[in-house]
């Protein structure tokens, strides 16, 4: 079975978060008082970083496969292998997959 990671924030430029960005680096930003802490911010949107309804989908898109394939998968103690690639989101993305079919098995094992 493959699937797409979950949705993520959007990639690309960001006027205003470049604009900070370049007042940051040669020093021409001056803010005080509440906006203080633009001087240190760091934009994150772009960062390849899932957000939750990405989560959700995953999560979802799970339930739906141990729903309809669950009966496919042997119950007896054997390891489900999962592949994905170091980035982040990719790993959530497996996790939040897989985590239906442990819920599945804990509900099997306490007999709900």
């Amino acid at each position: 079975m493959l699937s797409r990671h979950g949705a993520r924030y959007p990639t690309g430029t960001f006027s205003f978060a470049d604009t900070l960005a370049a007042q940051q680096s040669n020093k021409t930003l001056n803010v005080t008082g509440a906006l203080s802490f633009l001087s240190k911010w760091q934009n994150q949107l772009g960062q390849q970083i899932m957000v939750p309804v990405g989560k959700q989908e995953l999560f979802d898109s799970g339930v739906f496969h141990q729903y309809l394939y669950g009966h496919l998968y042997n119950n007896n103690g054997s390891k489900i292998i999962a592949r994905s690639t170091t980035q982040d989101r990719m790993t959530q993305s497996a996790e939040y997959f897989l985590a239906v079919r442990y819920l599945a098995w804990l509900f099997k094992l306490l007999a709900f």
